[in-house]
Parts: C-alpha cells; sequence; structure tokens
C-alpha cells in the first residue's frame, strides 16, 4: 500500500463534489451528518483502495486528511481492549518500537453510540517520515466500527482530531432490513469469502491454510498440519485490484514484527480461484472458493 502522503497528487488529480451539509450514507451501516463547516467528499480513492470510498478532508482545494469507516466483526466491543493492542501493534512496526501518544478520549455521538479515540504519531520501520492518524472506535456495545483519519498535509495536524470528533458526533446506526447476501458483497469485491490454500510440504505432510475475507475489511484463517490446527491469524486487509495488503494484528503464535505486513500481488482472479505471489517470500499460491 502506499504511504498516505504519496496520495495527494493522485486525488488532487481527480474530480470530486463537496458533500458539505450533506448526509454520508456509509455501507458498513454509519449515516454521518457533514457540518456546512467541513469541506469534505466521499469519494473512491484507488491509491487507497480501490473499492471502498473513503472521506477526504480539504481546505481550499488542499487534501488534509483521508478518513476510512470499517466496521469490525461481531464480539469485538471493547475499545480500550481494541485501541491497546492497536498501539502496541503499531509500536511493533515503529522506528525505536516508540508511538507519541498526542491525546486520548471519550465522547457521546448520537443513536446511543459510544466513542473512544487516540491521537498519535510514529515513524514507521524503513522510513524517516513520521506518520500522524487519529483512530476513532464507535459501539453501541453490539456493533463496533473503527475510524481511522491519516493525515495527508502537516496543515491538518491540528484539525484531524477536531475535525474527525465534529464530523463522528453526527453517528448514527442504521439496521438493514435483511442482512445481505454474501453473494451479493462478492459482486462488488470478488475477494470477499472463504478460500483454502493446500498442499503436502517435503516431509510429506498436508498443509492447509483456510482465510476467510469479509467485506468490513477483516480478515481470519488458521493453517494445519495433517489436519492439526498450528496457527491461527487475524487482521485487516485492503486492495486496489492489482494487490492485497494483509495487516496482521493478531496471531497465535505471534508473528515476528517484519511478518505483520504483507503484500500479495494478484495474478488470477475469478470466482473459484484465486491465484496471488507474496512480496514478502516471493512464493505463489493458489487458493480454491469454498462454502
Amino acid at each position: 500500500m502506499k504511504p498516505v502522503h504519496a496520495l495527494a497528487a493522485f486525488v488532487l488529480a481527480s474530480t470530486f463534489a463537496s458533500v458539505r451539509g450533506e448526509t454520508i450514507r456509509i455501507p458498513e451501516g454509519i449515516v454521518l451528518e457533514t457540518p456546512a463547516t467541513l469541506e469534505l467528499t466521499y469519494q473512491n480513492v484507488p491509491a487507497y483502495d480501490a473499492y471502498k470510498k473513503v472521506i477526504v478532508g480539504w481546505d481550499n482545494g488542499k487534501l488534509l486528511y483521508v478518513i476510512d469507516v470499517t466496521r469490525l466483526p461481531a464480539g469485538a466491543n471493547d475499545p480500550e481492549h481494541y485501541l491497546d493492542r492497536l498501539l502496541l501493534d503499531i509500536g511493533g512496526n515503529s522506528v525505536g518500537r516508540a508511538v507519541n501518544v498526542r491525546s486520548k478520549g471519550q465522547y457521546p455521538a448520537m443513536g446511543g453510540l459510544a466513542a473512544h479515540y487516540v491521537d498519535y504519531r510514529f515513524v514507521p520501520v524503513g522510513s524517516e517520515r513520521a506518520q500522524h492518524q487519529v483512530v476513532h472506535f464507535l459501539t453501541d456495545s453490539r456493533i463496533s466500527f473503527t475510524v481511522f483519519v491519516s493525515v495527508v498535509d502537516t496543515a491538518a495536524t491540528g484539525r484531524a482530531l477536531k475535525d474527525s470528533m465534529t464530523l463522528l458526533k453526527t453517528a448514527t446506526l442504521t439496521v438493514p432490513s435483511s442482512p445481505r447476501p454474501v453473494s451479493a458483497i462478492s459482486e462488488v469485491n470478488p475477494l470477499v469469502g472463504r478460500w483454502v490454500a493446500s498442499r503436502r510440504n517435503a516431509a510429506g505432510l498436508n498443509v492447509e491454510m483456510v482465510t476467510e475475507i469479509n467485506a468490513d475489511r477483516s480478515f481470519k484463517g488458521q493453517g494445519s498440519l495433517n489436519g492439526e490446527v498450528v496457527v491461527e491469524y487475524s487482521g485487516t486487509w485492503r486492495s486496489d485490484g492489482k494487490t492485497i495488503d494483509w495487516n496482521y494484528q493478531h496471531s497465535s503464535p505471534p508473528l515476528q514484527e517484519r511478518f505483520r505486513q504483507d503484500s500479495d500481488t494478484i495474478l488470477s482472479l475469478d470466482g473459484k480461484s484465486l491465484v496471488v505471489r507474496s512480496r514478502e517470500s516471493g512464493v505463489t499460491r493458489s487458493l480454491a472458493r469454498v462454502e
């Protein structure tokens, strides 16, 4: 995935329509009423995610920040646990294992939602440039969302938290009349579904990896040897249609830091099969869709 600050040139070249003072209906299940004081667009940014729209903040045509809303898997409703683990994961992939927490707190949102936030800066391993993000955790104790605000221009340093909090205080939940079928979701993003990769290793053991890719940009899976589970993992993903970026947030046993983020090049994809090549190892894998 490209660094967030590298998106500026791409997005500035795009045509966009302001949603100032309008309603944004996020497919994940949230409605936002955009304040008239904020210059925002709701658009697809292929360099960020080819399939998912994000909210983009502007100041007289200058790109300030990107806001990405994700619905969490069922049961992930503990904000303190989630945010603590997030900071640990980010620290593990930061220079000096350091995360500078600028502030944290809570605030109420409309529709019975409780919101927690952390405002932080860090320098990713292999980079000399600090990144500034704000993450919000919204929940009604039944359904939960994360909202990542990634600062693109330093002019937004003092605005990212204030602007995003002003927007998210308007958040209310939408409850669909019936669950959206997986088949309908897959038509939007063909990666969504359950995939299995099987092979026999040099020792003659059957190796099977099963990964479930969800429409809410989360994934989980497990690996087994001769039917015995030896590893379990979960995290978040995004794709531009050509590659898949994986962010492993949890694993048992724990992954080494350098393996927590990986990217696969998509070699082929259809309704039944997926062939990818790992950027880290160079290994090509063939996966089959399973029900």
